[in-house]
């Protein structure tokens, strides 16, 4: 075989990985506001996210723990330090209660959605922040960057070549 021809076969070999690479579907996890993405970031089976805020009434904090599973987004775990004011301490029936002595744990329950929205609150009200364990800083503060605002949480399948990596000036 000539040089021509190996030179010829492996740029097809490359074209055609790179070609793949560019249109193969990946989940894409998106904060917005509803028309304008914030943050965008594509999401491995299982991709870890958690939202914390500090309860209005109790002043203690709460912690949602979510999981990116077949296009959905599951809600994995709920942490709380109170159950007074509202807050859950019923076992859910799809799930368990674990008290480890620092959060009364809610696991499981089954709960998914393709979008969910979230309201976020401020300095003195709220103090919500995401989570991102993956990334670097892993924390941002939604409460100083969209003060009393609601954002969209969501999932969608998009090409990798077309994914627009927004947020890591966050």
């Amino acid at each position: 075989m000539g040089i021509k021809i190996k030179v010829i076969l492996c740029f097809s070999m490359i074209l055609s990985a790179l070609l793949f690479l560019y249109f193969v579907p990946v989940w894409v996890l998106t904060l917005s506001d509803g028309e304008i993405s914030l943050l965008s970031r594509p999401s491995i089976l299982g991709y870890p996210f958690i939202t914390r805020y500090v309860h209005s009434v109790e002043r203690t904090p709460v912690e949602d723990e979510y999981r990116v599973v077949g296009g959905r987004i599951w809600g994995w775990e709920e942490r709380v330090v109170s159950q007074n004011a509202g807050l859950p301490i019923v076992v859910p029936r799809n799930g368990r209660l674990v008290v480890d002595g620092e959060w009364f744990r809610f696991r499981g329950g089954r709960s998914s959605w393709e979008r969910f929205y979230y309201r976020v609150g401020d300095e003195s009200l709220g103090r919500n922040t995401l989570i991102l364990p993956l990334e670097f800083p892993p924390v941002i503060e939604l409460f100083r960057l969209y003060p009393s605002r609601r954002l969209e949480i969501s999932v969608r399948a998009e090409p990798l070549g077309g994914v627009d990596l927004r947020g890591w000036e966050l």
